[in-house]
């Protein structure tokens, strides 16, 4: 019988690295490679019940790893306490409350 603290630990060991990983393929512009990152990463976070500030923020619509100024443009809503994304690439709004 394996240890689930071992097993949920290697998790987010490759979920940082296939964040990184996300990240300098976008700087690459290779959207298609770092959708699939994305998923992986998601898919990963989902099977062990990881928290999922432990990645970055992925557009809701295509998939794509939200880097701030790359991919996405940042909003402040001050007055409804909000965080607002938008992808570059599909024309989104993702909104965080705060």
């Amino acid at each position: 019988m394996r240890d689930k603290g071992i097993a949920r630990r290697i998790a987010m060991e490759r979920v940082s690295i296939l964040v990184k990983l996300a990240s300098k393929a976008m700087r690459s512009e290779d959207y298609a490679r770092a959708k699939r990152y994305a998923n992986l990463t998601g898919a990963l976070i989902s099977h062990y019940k990881l928290r999922k500030e432990t990645h970055g923020a992925v557009c809701k619509s295509c998939g794509a790893p939200m880097e701030p100024g790359l991919t996405c443009d940042v909003r402040i809503a001050s007055t409804r306490r909000q965080v607002l994304y938008r992808c570059r690439l599909c024309a989104r709004d993702n909104m965080l409350h705060y």
